[in-house]
């Protein structure tokens, strides 16, 4: 093998690696934004549920499906997924505890919101509904851009 054509092939290799990276890349970011934009619609069915009157155990639904995604959040921001077409801020990354913190109390403030759901207590839900939105908050402001 030549040199010129050791250096073509690894270039082509170079190529090949880094166009996988990039797909990768913009997979991991699709998916989340695919996530946050089903949560969102979760927390559209609790607002209509909580301002209609009930009934309660209708956040149980919602709650649970962000609780599952609020547990895979951390995992939706790898190393290297802080360019292309995101918000994310690089305070995911360069705060990470925080923002694992941030996510757990999304998952814990959902989970109240499930367990209060499941009680029957409207005026419960209505208060852990705040909480999620305040979870929610949070993280926005410290680890998503505009």
């Amino acid at each position: 093998m030549t040199l010129l054509t050791r250096i073509g092939a690894a270039c082509a290799l170079t190529v090949t690696i880094a166009a996988g990276v990039a797909y990768a890349q913009s997979d991991v970011i699709k998916e989340r934004q695919d996530g946050f934009q089903a949560i969102r619609k979760q927390l559209g069915a609790v607002k209509a549920t909580v301002e209609g009157g009930g009934p309660a155990d209708a956040v149980v639904a919602p709650a649970e499906a962000m609780i599952a995604y609020a547990e895979r959040i951390p995992s939706l921001f790898p190393a290297g997924s802080d360019s292309g077409d995101t918000k994310a801020l690089a305070t995911v990354w360069t705060d990470r505890a925080g923002f694992e913190a941030a996510a757990r109390n999304f998952r814990q403030a959902a989970q109240e919101l499930a367990d209060t759901g499941r009680s029957g207590d409207m005026d419960a839900v209505a208060a852990a509904f705040g909480d999620v939105g305040k979870a929610c908050g949070a993280c926005h402001n410290d680890y998503r851009g505009k």
